[in-house]
């Protein structure tokens, strides 16, 4: 007899069905690298690089953080904010001039916390 016209995901996705019905592999939350600065990675195993799964900045640091607890001073402060010298880049782009934490997210994203340095020479 055959399968249903919307057995194959290119029919999948003409139908109009709700989004809510809709299978599993065409709702996947987006896997992305973070890279983790030098001073962070003793709470990272020493991993330069992480993946984690999230569809916006703010999902992705907060799977970052359930994995690696240690993190979490390091880049919020008491209210649960990002510390303002935290600096988080998704391809290059700083998310302070996107959309800040709820900045999107696509499979494969690069995702770069890079901390502020502050200091230098007084005279």
């Amino acid at each position: 007899m055959g399968c249903p016209a919307f057995a194959s995901p290119q029919n999948l996705l003409q139908t109009t069905l709700p989004f809510h019905t809709l299978p599993i592999f065409l709702m996947s939350t987006p896997t992305v690298t973070l890279h983790i600065p030098t001073p962070l990675r003793s709470a990272t195993d020493d991993q330069a690089t992480v993946n984690a799964t999230g569809d916006t900045v703010r999902t992705a640091l907060q799977n970052l953080v359930e994995r690696y607890p240690d993190l979490k001073s390091n880049l919020y402060n008491d209210d649960g904010a990002l510390r303002q010298f935290v600096n988080i880049y998704v391809d290059d782009e700083d998310i302070r001039y996107l959309d800040g934490p709820d900045t999107a997210l696509t499979d494969g994203a690069d995702v770069s916390i890079v901390p502020s340095i502050a200091g230098g020479r007084s005279r």
